[in-house]
Formats: structure tokens, C-alpha cells, sequence
């Protein structure tokens, strides 16, 4: 798989996932039917079906709970932050194709035009959409789920209630 779908996502439909991961239909559901009873998609009749948010929660709620019960573990959470930027990059540098290097230009072009426009909100954004690019490229599903994880963490740090 070549990267994880964002929370909440809609996936594809059958025929196109099962033509995707070279797979039957009746595979695909299979595994679609078991990903459903471990709570990590969301079928809708008629409507399609969905990544479920607790696939990042059940890793990312506790850390939570330990960032908001012990705040000098944020720096904790910024220090593994930037740790796997290093290497999601590396590994971007490594096996990121054209697409995944464009995407990754474009986000950067992104933070230039928040920057510049002085929206310290979009900014972050684009920082984090500049590094869910980055770990693409890296074609990792590991670093990319971590990072997942983490993105709740990282915007719940920027807001004032935190």
C-alpha cells in the first residue's frame, strides 16, 4: 500500500481498490468486512466506506491524556517530531518520485504564501501538509501512520485550551 488514507477518508470504490491492490472483489470485501469489525472503517449503505478516526486515537488518545496530565512532555512529543521528519526525508531523498517531489515543492510554495500573508494558522497547515507530503515520498507506512498519530497531538499543542 502506498500510503495510508486520511481520517474520515471515503475510500474508493470496490472495483477501484480491488484493481489497485491486484486483488478480487470478493478478497477485498473480505478484508474490508474484517477492517469494519476492528472499528477501523465504517460502511454506509448507499454512501460508501470510510476510515474510522480511531484507527489514529487508539495510539494517539493516551499520549494525549499524557501530554495534558504532564505539559513538560510536550517537548517530548516536538523532539520524536522532528526526529521522524529526519527520517521520512531521508527516505523521501531516496525513493520519493516525481509526483511525490512536485506535491512536496507545492507544499512548500504553500508555507511561503502563509508566511508572507502573515496567517499563522495556514502556515501551520501547510507545515503539516508539507509533512504528511514529505512522508509519503518516504513510502513507509509506519512513519506515515506515526505521523498520523501525531497530528492530533501537534494541532491540539497550537490551540489555547491545550
Amino acid at each position: 500500500m502506498r500510503a495510508l488514507y486520511a481520517r474520515a477518508k471515503k475510500l474508493p470504490p470496490e472495483r477501484e481498490l480491488a484493481k489497485q491492490f491486484d486483488v478480487s472483489r470478493p478478497s477485498l470485501r473480505e478484508a474490508i468486512q474484517r477492517l469494519e469489525a476492528k472499528g477501523l472503517l465504517l460502511r454506509r449503505q448507499g454512501g460508501g466506506t470510510f476510515v474510522q478516526n480511531s484507527l489514529w486515537q487508539s495510539l494517539s488518545d493516551p499520549l494525549v491524556e499524557l501530554l495534558s496530565d504532564h505539559p513538560e512532555s510536550q517537548f517530548d512529543l516536538l523532539e520524536t517530531r522532528h526526529a521522524l521528519e529526519g527520517i521520512a526525508a531521508y527516505y523521501a531523498a531516496l525513493r520519493g518520485t516525481e509526483e511525490d517531489l512536485s506535491r512536496i515543492g507545492d507544499c512548500h510554495i504553500a508555507i511561503q504564501q502563509a508566511q508572507e500573508s502573515g496567517d499563522l494558522d495556514a502556515e501551520a497547515d501547510a507545515v503539516m501538509q508539507y509533512q504528511i507530503a514529505v512522508t509519503e515520498a518516504a513510502h513507509n507506512v509506519v512513519l506515515l501512520h506515526l505521523l498520523r498519530c501525531m497530528e492530533p497531538m501537534l494541532e491540539q499543542k497550537r490551540s489555547p485550551e491545550f
